[in-house]
């Protein structure tokens, strides 16, 4: 059985923006969800296309749902990541499994 990753691997806290549905005017209410013991990695890579920078993965962020808090954190494309002031978008998230059918941790790229 593989273990959980460690929460001194762990080390930030950020919050989950999700968004709910828009109203009868169009707003869209928020819902925060703090995040404790994930991994935040910014990413220092460009790409570069024919007209110039391209927009990529800024930063990936780790959650293991045995050590991070909460458990049962559920993440979808588009929602907000803030981490030190900074807003992200989730863009693809990764699924990686241990020796069983359970998820061993989320690797998700932020844009």
């Amino acid at each position: 059985m593989i273990r959980p990753i460690p929460r001194y691997l762990l080390p930030h806290s950020a919050v989950l923006v999700k968004k709910n549905a828009a109203d009868k005017w169009g707003k869209f209410t928020e819902t925060e969800i703090p995040l404790q013991f994930v991994r935040l990695e910014p990413i220092r890579s460009r790409t570069y296309g024919l007209s110039g920078d391209l927009p990529g993965e800024r930063a990936r962020l780790f959650y293991d749902p045995v050590s991070s808090i909460p458990c049962n954190a559920v993440f979808e494309t588009d929602d907000i990541i803030r981490f030190n002031g900074r807003e992200y978008a989730v863009g693809e998230i990764k699924e990686f499994f241990g020796d069983s059918d359970k998820t061993h941790h989320l690797e998700i790229s932020l844009t």
